[in-house]
This record gives structure tokens, sequence and C-alpha cells, in this order.
């Protein structure tokens, strides 16, 4: 079972955290690293998977958090910046088909609170994330 979890959250966090660019000077963010705590739910699953922390980099370029995978081919189908919050949709394939991803990160200004929504095989997923800003990008 730890190799599914790693594959699960190796998928998770290449799918889901798709960089874009955008515009964010009215976004009430303070860029520079950002340590993400990331949970999973999934319907039907008999055991809680355990949480994973990462860091990325967040830019008024880069909003989202992110880790490549160069084995996918992304397309984003909705990107939106509000005030507060970012808001994306991307579509994902690879050698096991097409994950679709629906998240959503509300910032305010060094923290952060975001959900994301996976379909992958016939399974949803809920990604629940905390940030924290922890300094400047190296």
């Amino acid at each position: 079972m730890n190799t599914f979890i790693r594959y699960f959250f190796s998928l998770v966090l290449s799918l889901c955290f798709f960089g874009v660019s955008s515009n964010a000077q009215e976004l009430n963010i303070k860029p520079g690293m950002w340590e993400w705590s990331m949970t999973m739910e999934m319907p039907g699953m008999s055991f809680k998977m355990p949480p994973i922390t990462y860091e990325s980099c967040i830019t008024k370029q880069d909003l989202v958090p992110q880790q490549s995978n160069p084995a996918q081919q992304c397309e984003m189908l909705h990107y939106e910046v509000t005030n507060s919050s970012v808001q994306w949709k991307v579509e994902c394939t690879d050698e096991d088909g097409k994950t679709l991803s629906n998240g959503e990160i509300l910032y305010k200004n060094t923290r952060a609170q975001g959900r994301i929504e996976i379909l992958t095989n016939g399974m949803t997923m809920i990604a629940k994330l905390n940030g924290h800003r922890t300094g400047v990008c190296e």
C-alpha cells in the first residue's frame, strides 16, 4: 500500500499544481518561498493518508504551487485571479489516462488555504492545502 500512497501523492502534485502566469497586482499575497501541507481524502478509503509537506516559490507570475512531471501533457482549461483567490481547472494526460483537477487557493497575505478536487480513473479525490510564507525564494 505504501507504493500506492507514493504514486498517488506524486500524481496529485504533478497534475494539480500546474504553474500559470497572471497579473497578481490585486491578489492579497506576499510572494516568496511558501511551505504547503496537503492532506488527501478519498471516499470509501478505509485509512487516512498521511499529510505531506513541501515548499514552492510563489511569484506574481506563478501563483499555483507546483511540481512538474515531464511525462504529462497538461492543458489549462480555466484560470481566474481575484483579490483573494486563484481558481483553476487543468486536464492532464499521461500513460495512465486523463486527470481533471479543479482547484482554488484563498490567499491572506502570508497565509493560504486551498482545496483541489481530482477526478482520475473513475475516482474522486479531495486535496486540502494549508500554506504559509517562509521567506524569499532562492
